[in-house]
C-alpha cells in the first residue's frame, strides 16, 4: 500500500517501528513490522547522507572543540566540567575570551563554509517537511493482538487496512 507522510513523520515512524520491533507478534504482523522497518531504513540511511556536513565542516567543527577541550576546565576523571547549559567552563575570563577570539578568527576564517552549511542545513529541514509517498506492506485489523498497546498501534496507523 502506498503511504504518504512527511519525511520527518517517515523518520519518526521508522525510529518508533526499530525501537519496538521485538514487541510485535505474531507472524503477519512481525513479517510486515520488518518488511517496512527495512524498506524506511532505506530513506532514513539516504536522508543521512544528503544531511551529512562536508568533511571540511566536520574539521572545522573538531578544531573549534578541541581548542575549546585544550582550555577548558576538567572535572577528576579528565573530562570537560559543563555549565549549567552544557557549555564549556574556564578557569578565568581571561582564558575564556582568549577562547572565544581564536573561535571568532576561525569563524572569520571559514565563513564563506559556515554560511553553505547553514544554509544546506535549512533547505534540509524543509526537506523533511515535504511528502513523500512510500510502499509499505500493509496489515489489517485482523492480524493485531491483544497484547498492543495504544502507542504502538498508532505505529501501524500509516499501514493498517480495515
Amino acid at each position: 500500500m502506498k503511504a504518504t507522510m512527511s519525511r520527518n513523520e517517515l523518520l519518526t515512524l521508522h525510529h518508533g517501528l526499530e525501537t519496538n520491533l521485538k514487541k510485535f507478534t505474531g507472524v503477519k504482523l512481525a513479517y510486515a513490522v520488518a518488511k517496512n522497518t527495512r524498506t524506511l531504513s532505506v530513506e532514513v540511511e539516504d536522508y543521512k547522507k544528503a544531511g551529512k556536513p562536508t568533511d571540511e565542516f566536520k574539521e572545522y567543527r573538531k578544531t573549534v572543540y578541541d581548542l575549546n577541550i585544550e582550555h577548558c576546565l576538567m572535572n577528576a576523571s579528565g573530562t570537560p566540567d559543563p555549565g549549567p547549559k552544557g557549555e564549556f567552563q574556564f578557569s578565568d575570563a581571561e582564558t575564556r575570551e582568549m577562547v572565544a577570539s581564536k573561535v571568532e578568527v576561525l569563524q572569520d576564517e571559514n565563513k564563506e563554509m559556515i554560511k553553505a552549511e547553514e544554509e544546506k542545513e535549512k533547505e534540509f529541514a524543509m526537506f523533511l517537511q515535504e511528502k513523500v509517498d512510500i510502499d509499505l506492506h500493509a496489515v489489517t485489523l485482523d492480524e493485531l493482538n491483544d497484547t498492543l498497546d495504544g502507542s504502538l498501534v498508532s505505529l501501524l496507523v500509516p499501514f493498517l487496512e480495515e
